[in-house]
């Protein structure tokens, strides 16, 4: 097992990695030293590092064991018991329903926090919103031109973060009807550079996190969605995300299985504290209240 500890400064807290992604031969065994061990989606690692920290400094008899094998892995080891708590962008599916149903469990889920997808222009782009059939169109390739968009016959480029595969296929489900990203569009290792390349490049388009997006509004420019029923525009702002108008965005869950411990409900209430929330934007995510 892949073990590092999270810092000097606090001896008594040990966070196991196990991020597939980065280390191989990741073990789901619980540790016996942990009184948290907190499974889940690999791209929450930040937070659940930044919250076991700050936790473990108030209440430092409380030991985590932090493993991050995704959403099914997961699940799989909360229902197993090897996992207290499992975080997730997604809601679970059916058949996971079906198994905590089949085997007499109760899973709760609590909103620990936001996350989502913003589509970036270049910051002097004539462009301030699109249809989603428009979004559709570009994105999967049917048009590759702006001129059945703007009017001006400019090739278009389409940037994306190629590594967040979650974040994608969400984006995919959502507005392209389940098809793929366009193969023509070029894929980049991280949101930073998409950026760049969007804000650097006449006539393109790209998605990021809404985070990264939104913290980027000097150099690009996200723009509104239309809401065809209500023939509204809807801008990717904290109030249409808060009351989930904005139809890009999402919650992130924690799962926990039947009741809490004394430290697991502690735990979950720093997370949704003031301090605990200050913590989510540096870390790619918004407030649970965003």
């Amino acid at each position: 097992m892949n073990v590092k500890a999270i810092s000097t400064k606090y001896k008594k807290i040990v966070l196991y990695f196990c991020v597939l992604t980065v280390f191989t031969g990741c073990s789901s065994e619980r540790s016996g030293n942990a009184d948290i061990t907190i499974d889940g989606f690999a791209g929450l690692a930040p937070l659940m590092e930044k919250w076991a920290e700050e936790f473990h400094a108030i209440s430092e008899e409380v030991f985590f064991d932090v493993h991050l094998n995704g959403h099914e892995n997961g699940f799989a080891n909360l229902m197993s018991g090897t996992a207290n708590m499992f975080v997730s962008n997604l809601n679970l599916t059916h058949a996971e329903l079906g198994l905590v149903k089949s085997r007499g469990k109760i899973i709760t889920k609590k909103i620990i926090a936001k996350d989502g997808v913003v589509i970036i222009v270049k910051g002097n782009s004539m462009v301030e919103f699109l249809r989603p059939e428009q979004i559709k169109s570009v994105f999967s390739g049917e048009i590759t031109s702006w001129e059945d968009i703007s009017g001006f016959d400019r090739p278009i480029t389409v940037f994306y973060n190629k590594e967040d595969m979650s974040r994608n296929y969400f984006f995919c489900k959502r507005l392209l009807n389940g098809e793929e990203i366009t193969g023509t569009a070029v894929g980049l290792d991280n949101d930073q550079e998409v950026i760049k390349a969007v804000s650097t490049t006449n006539d393109a388009i790209g998605i990021s996190g809404l985070v990264a997006g939104l913290q980027a509004m000097s150099k690009v420019k996200p723009i509104s969605i239309v809401d065809v029923e209500e023939n509204k525009l809807v801008p990717p702002t904290l109030p249409y995300i808060q009351y989930n108008l904005y139809p890009l965005s999402r919650s992130v869950y924690m799962y926990y299985c039947g009741e809490l411990t004394g430290a697991e409900s502690s735990f979950i209430k720093y997370c949704l504290s003031k301090e605990g929330q200050k913590q989510v934007l540096n870390c790619g995510v918004l407030p649970a209240g965003a």
